[in-house]
């Protein structure tokens, strides 16, 4: 969505490729979703305690593991024996994985749907500076909502796009939070 706002396409492009290659920068790029919109479903443990953002082995050691784990045989050579991908992955891992894919992918989904509307040409490169703004200067989830308000106070325009986000981005939740057992919705925005 960055990409939007700057006018080489392609330095964008190639940027783009060299970093999706690093497991580590997609993993950590995919959670800037949540500053967008802070709902996102969870996965609970068999005690009920949430294990959103968690993985066997931290969150950038082990989810680029994980991803390899299940999509490759794993050779053991102390049995001589080959292991399929889910003798090496938990299921409630794998859970894990799915809703957090699924609440990025509909934040996505989401902002994609509002910038579609109106004037698509300068809702998408308007909004590209919000995104180059979280990837370039250091911001909290926190600082969100007043990165909002300094956006939308800019012209009744930038106030529309703003408002159709935030549309969008509740009427999502809502939908999603009617359709899941043991989704939340956080009211930190």
């Amino acid at each position: 969505m960055s990409a939007f706002g700057n006018d080489n396409k392609q330095e964008i492009w190639n940027t783009f490729w060299k970093e999706w290659r690093d497991h580590k920068i997609k993993v950590a790029r995919s959670f800037f979703y949540e500053w967008f919109s802070p709902w996102r479903m969870t996965v609970l443990d068999r005690n009920g305690v949430p294990i959103d953002g968690h993985c066997r082995e931290g969150l950038f050691e082990g989810i680029p593991k994980e991803k390899e784990a299940s999509f490759y045989v794993k050779y053991d050579e102390v049995t001589g024996d080959f292991k399929a991908p889910g003798d090496s992955i938990e299921s409630i891992d794998i859970a894990n994985r799915g809703t957090s894919f699924l609440s990025h992918y509909t934040t996505a989904m989401l902002t994609k749907s509002a910038l579609d509307e109106g004037d698509t040409e300068w809702n998408y490169k308007t909004f590209s500076e919000i995104p180059n703004r979280i990837l370039s200067i250091f911001t909290r989830q926190e600082e969100m909502p007043s990165i909002m308000n300094e956006f939308q106070s800019r012209s009744p325009k930038h106030k529309v796009l703003i408002d159709s986000l935030l549309e969008h981005y509740i009427s999502g939740a809502k939908f999603m939070k009617n359709q899941y057992i043991g989704s939340k919705l956080n009211n930190n925005s």
